[in-house]
């Protein structure tokens, strides 16, 4: 093995562990309906700029309308449940959030949401810093506990995943 991937695998291996997280950001989670400030969606109806960072499961509507300027896009709350990441201030275009991968550890009913919250090298899109940026993901309806991660992904030259840092855990 080379000598970076000894070193990447030896850093990544306890975060691995606990977040469950993919070896590339190619192999993230895809999600069929999300939302996020790097989209430009056709829809007039926009979220409201986020007022502080925020990780949350909204799993009703009357959360889900508070999130957003007007009347928001129609969210089955009976079968499904929405992520939400938010930071109130972007400083750097690489640092807009993004739910990155969901894990659930066999026979448990807890579920780790790792969000990346900065991202280092590597191709990314053009967007303005200082701003408000979010991301948010419809899911089927989950009943665990969810355990929120944020991670710094950091890319080599070659634009591979090169290591994860966790930035900050939270309990929810």
């Amino acid at each position: 093995m080379g000598k970076h991937l000894v070193r990447a695998l030896t850093l990544l291996a306890p975060l691995l562990a606990a977040a469950g997280c993919a070896s590339s950001d190619n192999d993230s989670q895809s999600f069929s309906r999300q939302w996020q400030s790097a989209t430009e969606d056709e829809e007039a109806v926009k979220p409201l700029p986020p007022s502080r960072d925020l990780r949350e499961v909204v799993t009703d509507a009357r959360r889900w309308s508070d999130l957003w300027g007007g009347l928001p896009p129609e969210v089955d709350f009976k079968e499904e449940m929405v992520l939400v990441a938010t930071v109130r201030v972007v400083e750097h275009p690489k640092d807009m959030p993004r739910i990155w991968r969901l894990r659930r550890e066999e026979g448990k009913r807890d579920v780790s949401v790792l969000v990346r919250v900065r991202q280092v090298g590597g191709e990314f899109e053009n967007k303005l810093a200082g701003k408000g940026g979010y991301h948010f993901v419809v899911l089927p309806r989950e009943d665990g506990p969810f355990h929120w991660k944020d991670v710094r992904v950091v890319y080599d030259a070659e634009g591979d995943l090169d290591t994860l840092e966790l930035v900050k855990a939270y309990d929810k």
